[in-house]
């Protein structure tokens, strides 16, 4: 089967008019959102099903797919399956798929957000804020929920959702904190680099997942906050378990070189 993109695959299952399946390895992918890209660059050529189904066995995703209707989730984990609700919902998913149809059209999403928004941008001019400027903020936000959506922004904390949904929920009631980790995002994206924000608590959380994958070393940059970069030298730095290279790679010179690494004072 031909994919959107060009290339050729198939589709694990498809129930002509009721849904189509794709499933991954149990442990090879920490969630099932390269399944379900995967899943929707078949789906035009699979008659673009209602319901799209991906899974590890351990865990699934039913994505519905209706035409102009906000899209929505149903997640269960293998040991539910046997619970009322999960059973009435794979009834759905093979006998009846419109009864998993969303409430909510497009038409509805698309007039909450532009209200949202605009309750936002009139916040915003209450505050003096240059138009062009108010403008850019929003865009920024837009693209935020577009690439989150998309998969392009990587999961928070809890893993249950986007990082930028996690910021956002996480600092409701606290400007302050928003302000902060929403500047490291942007400049996170703007730069290319990955984007760790949270309290100390949290940062350390993320660096020990990074070494659980396998990554040794670590190039961290808080320029041009000062204040986040002796934050992090406080309370972050010293929990960190540190090496020396040339100890480690054997490369250690017989007498110490003539230079401020080598002679320097030491504090």
């Amino acid at each position: 089967m031909r994919k959107t993109d060009g290339g050729q695959g198939f589709a694990d299952v498809w129930f002509n008019g009721h849904f189509a399946f794709e499933y991954k390895q149990r442990g090879k992918y920490k969630d099932l959102t390269e399944a379900y890209q995967q899943l929707q660059r078949y789906r035009e050529n699979l008659e673009n099903p209602p319901l799209l189904v991906v899974t590890d066995i351990a865990n699934w995703e039913i994505h519905t797919n209706f035409t102009s209707t906000a899209r929505k989730v149903y997640k269960f984990t293998h040991r539910q399956i046997a619970e009322p609700t999960t059973l009435r919902i794979l009834n759905h998913l093979f006998h009846d798929s419109d009864r998993l149809r969303p409430d909510r059209d497009t038409v509805q999403v698309t007039r909450e957000a532009a209200a949202s928004f605009k309750a936002i941008a009139d916040n915003m001019r209450s505050w003096e804020a240059e138009p062009e400027r108010i403008a850019h903020f929003l865009t920024k936000l837009v693209f935020c929920l577009f690439a989150e959506d998309a998969g392009l922004l990587p999961r928070g904390m809890s893993g249950e959702r986007g990082i930028f949904a996690e910021i956002v929920s996480e600092t409701r009631h606290k400007p302050d904190d928003f302000v902060l980790y929403i500047q490291q995002l942007f400049r996170a994206m703007a730069d290319g680099g990955a984007a760790l924000v949270g309290d100390p608590d949290q940062f350390l959380a993320k660096i020990r997942r990074y070494m659980d994958m396998g990554i040794r070393a670590f190039i961290f940059s808080g320029y041009p906050h000062l204040d986040e970069c002796e934050m992090f030298g406080r309370y972050v730095l010293p929990q960190l378990e540190t090496v020396s290279l040339p100890q480690a790679q054997g490369r250690i010179p017989a007498t110490l070189p003539p230079t401020p690494l080598g002679a320097g004072e030491r504090r």
